[in-house]
């Protein structure tokens, strides 16, 4: 009478003691129906689980693709931005119109301690004036980094990150003219670029 190994399906004699394929003990004999039975299910279970190892297997393959991508992409887009900003009128002409909220916005409490802290207490969370001054402080510090790329002058970035300190910050932001002093920095030292252009 013919049995089937339970670990990989592979058919057996019933003097058989260990599975000539696998190499798995062999259990005492079993009825055909259920060797049958036994075979097939463990078989499917092997190909499932080939399968599954294999899905994984091409979802990890495509995770680091696409990993892969969005490092290419994100490295094209700032070699792109330190290129526009090598230019210099381009530079001081971004930096200045992405100044200008910082300093309208100001009258109308966008970084008003009480403003915001009467905002967030209430459920209504920051005010949206306050989102809007610090979204162009990113802006103006990313702008900052990328001509600091472009002419190699690191500091840049950090000027800005003061002047948005200075602009945000309360208490910080009750000392007059010290966010502009910063800013004019930026533009200074962002157009002395060591003779390159």
């Amino acid at each position: 009478m013919s049995t089937f190994c339970t670990n990989c399906g592979n058919g057996l004699t019933s003097d058989t003691k260990f599975c000539p394929s696998c190499g798995v003990a062999v259990s005492p004999a079993e009825p055909s129906g259920n060797g049958w039975r036994t075979a097939i299910e463990t078989q499917a279970n092997n190909t499932l689980t080939s399968h599954t190892a294999v899905a994984t297997t091409q979802e990890n393959q495509d995770h680091r693709s696409n990993v892969r991508i969005s490092s290419v992409d994100l490295t094209a887009t700032i070699q792109r931005a330190n290129g526009l900003m090598s230019n210099s009128t381009l530079f001081v002409l971004t930096y200045v119109l992405l100044l200008l909220p910082t300093y309208f916005l100001p009258y109308l409490g966008s970084n008003s301690a009480v403003i915001n802290s009467a905002a967030a207490a209430s459920g209504a969370g920051l005010s949206p004036l306050f989102l809007l001054h610090a979204a162009a402080l990113l802006l103006l510090i990313a702008t900052a980094w990328a001509r600091g790329n472009a002419i190699s002058k690191s500091s840049l970035p950090g000027l800005s990150f003061a002047a948005a300190l200075f602009d945000l910050l309360p208490g910080l932001n009750l000392i007059p003219m010290i966010p502009t002093l910063f800013h004019l920095l930026v533009i200074i030292f962002g157009l002395q670029n060591n003779g390159r252009q």
